[in-house]
């Protein structure tokens, strides 16, 4: 078990943020891990894409189970962050703790050519390394990413109300089965599987970064490295629907109340999302599906919230009683 002791300063500053740089690492790890069983159209994307394609300094620093390099998943301020930032964030990175995150890596997982390289010389792997994973992202995620934001902007309003209206306890056991809150603490329980035989944390009032990601790999991972702000890294809500999964179809007794193009939306809105996506998900125009959450704002079915320059919408406990009802 691993217990994080936490100050008041700490939990007033929770921030949420999101890193393509996050997603990158953590695609490749799910991978690696198991083929990405959990997406199987884009792992049969991704061999395709990378035939014949060797990365071997990023199979160096990203173990198929266990540990990531920390140095290449800086904690995210921001969300809506560019992947050439990040990489230039990791071009960054001093020579000791590349070699520190290094010395955990062939403590794990033994020696290797690329591992070595990083030892002796880590300006020179570092630029092996972002050839890589620019090669992989432009690959397999570029085109994905704004529908991927999509679901992690989703998943942060989601986030942000449920500490708001219930507080630290509800969120953080509800970001998975492992987590425990206690006064002052949080523990995660699960096999502790570093070499570093710590397994107690203070965030030392440095607040708490929480990132969700669509490719989670475990149930939460963690980052408390002296070196970067404290990060949990968490599998995001409706996960599925960055890939384009269709719809349920409403209940038909609800189309029959409010009408198809209402009931429609009612049932995408079980995620929140801006009138774009759902103008794209349910191939309608925008112009419509402004029209009619206009008339389920009305009814107090569906509410919006601005986030950055994006209004989302997502459903009122009304709204969510009245699927609830029908679906029954």
């Amino acid at each position: 078990m691993i217990s994080i002791e936490l100050q008041p300063t700490d939990l007033a500053n929770i921030r949420f943020a999101y890193s393509p740089l996050v997603e990158l690492s953590m695609s490749y790890k799910r991978l690696r891990a198991d083929g990405a069983s959990l997406f199987p159209r884009w792992a049969d994307e991704v061999r395709h894409a990378l035939h014949d394609t060797p990365l071997p300094y990023m199979d160096a620093l990203i173990l198929p189970r266990d540990y990531v390099a920390d140095f290449i998943t800086p904690t995210p301020t921001r969300r809506e962050v560019e992947i050439e930032e990040e990489f230039a964030r990791v071009r960054e990175t001093p020579h000791e703790t590349i070699r520190k995150n290094v010395r955990t890596l062939i403590a794990l997982d033994g020696e290797s050519p690329e591992r070595l390289h990083f030892l002796a010389h880590p300006d020179e792997a570092l630029d092996r390394l972002l050839d890589e994973m620019r090669l992989y992202w432009n690959r397999t995620l570029a085109a994905y990413w704004p529908r991927i934001i999509d679901v992690l902007e989703n998943d942060v309003l989601f986030r942000a109300r449920e500490l708001a209206l219930d507080g630290a306890e509800c969120l953080f056991v509800n970001l998975s089965p492992i987590v425990r809150f206690r006064p002052n603490v949080i523990q995660l329980h699960k096999e502790y599987y570093y070499c570093d035989p710590t397994t107690e944390y203070s965030l030392d009032g440095r607040g708490l970064n929480l990132v969700p990601v669509i490719f989670a790999c475990r149930d939460l991972s963690w980052q408390v490295s002296p070196e970067w702000a404290p990060m949990f890294i968490y599998g995001a809500r409706g996960a599925g629907l960055w890939y384009g999964a269709p719809l349920p179809d409403p209940e038909e007794a609800l189309q029959l109340a409010l009408g198809s193009g209402k009931a429609r939306l009612l049932v995408a809105l079980k995620t929140p999302a801006h009138t774009s996506e759902l103008a794209r998900r349910l191939n309608i125009t925008s112009g419509a599906v402004s029209q009619q959450l206009g008339r389920l704002n009305q009814a107090g079915l569906v509410e919006p919230k601005r986030s950055s320059n994006k209004v989302y919408y997502h459903l009122t406990p009304r709204g969510q009683k009245l699927l609830e009802l029908f679906a029954s």
